[in-house]
């Protein structure tokens, strides 16, 4: 961990406060254990920032896509910093914590294609 060290992150930790830690190569550092039921994917180990910059964007050149590095899919893009926590998880995440429908299934399986098609297409 580079920008807290732990006893910082205990004191925030102990006002009740979540607390995550991006590295500088955009994988989570850190994450306040949140119960595996959580509905938002912060507290997960597969998840990723990468640049997620548009060329023809030059005032909001800073954006962040989420990645998820289990199911190698983009989960949501154009982030600025201040919507990088509580991204809720997909319908197609193997931890969303219940079981699906038949409907829900059938969605989440066409979900999943297109954001691993978004994961590869090219800027």
């Amino acid at each position: 961990m580079s920008k807290l060290t732990k006893n910082e992150i205990r004191k925030f930790e102990e006002k009740g406060l979540d607390v995550i830690e991006i590295g500088s190569e955009g994988n989570l550092e850190y994450a306040t254990k949140m119960n595996d039921d959580s509905k938002y994917c912060d507290s997960c180990d597969c998840l990723r920032f990468e640049s997620d910059s548009d060329p023809l964007d030059w005032f909001r050149s800073g954006d962040e896509k989420a990645i998820c590095t289990k199911m190698d899919a983009e989960i949501a893009g154009a982030l600025e910093p201040r919507e990088m926590i509580n991204i809720h998880k997909p319908l197609w995440c193997p931890k969303i914590g219940r079981e699906l429908t038949a409907e829900e299934k059938a969605e989440a399986e066409k979900m999943l294609a297109l954001h691993q098609k978004m994961r590869k297409a090219p800027i």
